[in-house]
């Protein structure tokens, strides 16, 4: 499949793709963190996580406030339609299947996968402008 010539998809099929990498870059982000507030670890470690993260680099691509793009995919895991949505979202995002392989298991045609392809990525791009990670007119 190409690659989406509009740049809010692409960056959020990047995520999609990317989902673990950004997990861990902002779980070491997190770690890396130093606070100062006294010699009481409590607060230091419950005002590093308060804080938002505000840019990381991440695979040589800067993502701004990736802890919003993480619950993003939370929601779009938790909220997408059961089904072929959500089994073509596992296979290509998660265990980066090959469409082939994705169609043969769920007895679909090429076309058929592709929609659905289009369809959860309209899905989560809708999620990431409700969650004011895109914004539709700049």
């Amino acid at each position: 499949m190409r690659k989406p010539a509009d740049k809010k998809i692409r960056i959020v099929e990047w995520v999609l793709y990317n989902e673990q990498v950004l997990r861990v870059a902002v779980e070491e982000e997190r770690e890396r963190e130093t606070v100062d507030t006294g010699k009481d670890p409590t607060a230091r470690t419950a005002v590093r996580h308060a804080t938002p993260i505000k840019s990381l680099m991440v695979e040589g691509r800067e993502i701004l406030k990736p802890e919003k793009w993480l619950h993003m995919l939370e929601l779009v895991h938790e909220h997408i339609p059961k089904g072929d949505m959500k089994n073509v979202l596992q296979a290509r995002y998660k265990r980066r299947e090959h469409y082939r392989v994705t169609c043969r298991k769920l007895c679909m045609s090429q076309s058929k996968y592709q929609n659905t392809i289009r369809h959860i990525r309209e899905y989560a791009q809708m999620v990431a402008i409700q969650e004011g990670l895109i914004k539709i007119v700049e």
